[in-house]
């Protein structure tokens, strides 16, 4: 197996594995998907597994002496004409390989069922999800004693708690769409999460399936707004926060790999989520 675990080998294996059987993916051409930076032939005998290629990761690896960096997000979008990013400079200086899965990741929906699982396992009902639009979504049996706001409002935010993140969250950015109490009216509605920064294609298609509410990661004011004018409630958890869950499926991913192929290497997430970057 040694000759055969290359950094090419690896991302190849990765990408086989997230695309689970789909056979065509529609990829925008400014996104960055497989191996980045490095030498493919390299055979990495040490790899972290994290959300971000921020400088605390990129610190943290170097410490680590780690062979091999696997994100979701890219370090860079689109091309580059030069080099003058410190963070890919130390990657290069440390002999550090990148590969990097972002939309391919997000559109994957062996992602969507690892969600889905999730929500059924925490009591959401008719739990659905989609293919390869980066979405999941469902209803609750709310307790009779939840009758105000704040009740649904605290019920959400531990589900998110307990589904999406290992972060607890305290405080949620929730806009109601016709004032105090939407969500009393709509908690027989389904609610629905997409994470990150969802796109207007997906925003369209969650707009169709009339939810009470939205629970995402950030919107721009204009998708705000026309969510809140068609109906449905928003919940912002934050775009890092939101997608935790990523990197925590990314690293289940990596592990499985290593299972079944036996494969002599060290595979570690960073445990990180960072938002200082």
């Amino acid at each position: 197996m040694k000759n055969i675990l290359t950094n090419r080998w690896i991302a190849e294996a990765l990408r086989l594995k997230l695309i689970g059987g789909t056979l065509k993916f529609d990829i925008p051409h400014w996104d960055n998907n497989g191996l980045i930076i490095g030498d493919p032939k390299s055979n990495p005998k040490k790899i972290m597994v994290a959300l971000e290629p921020n400088k605390k990761t990129i610190k943290q690896a170097i410490t680590e002496e780690i062979d091999l960096l696997i994100t979701h997000h890219p370090p860079f979008i689109g091309s580059l004409k030069k080099i003058d990013d410190n963070k890919i400079m130390d990657l290069i200086k440390n002999n550090i390989s990148l590969i990097s899965y972002h939309i391919l990741l997000d559109k994957s929906y062996k992602l969507n069922r690892f969600l889905n699982d999730r929500f059924k396992t925490e009591g959401m009902n008719h739990v659905f999800y989609s293919s390869n639009h980066c979405y999941v979504g469902g209803n609750f049996d709310f307790p009779k004693n939840i009758k105000t706001t704040d009740h649904i409002y605290y019920w959400i935010r531990d589900f998110i708690n307990s589904t999406i993140t290992t972060v607890d969250i305290d405080t949620l950015n929730l806009l109601e769409h016709k004032g105090r109490n939407s969500l009393v009216d709509d908690k027989d509605k389904d609610i629905i999460f997409t994470w990150g920064s969802p796109s207007i294609e997906t925003l369209n298609i969650i707009k169709d399936k009339e939810p009470g509410l939205l629970i995402t990661g950030e919107l721009n004011y204009h998708n705000r707004l026309d969510l809140l004018e068609n109906g449905i409630s928003i919940m912002e958890i934050g775009h890092d926060i939101s997608e935790d869950f990523v990197r925590e499926f990314l690293i289940e991913q990596v592990s499985n790999i290593q299972d079944e192929y036996d494969l002599d290497i060290s595979v570690q997430g960073d445990f990180i989520l960072d938002r200082s970057f």
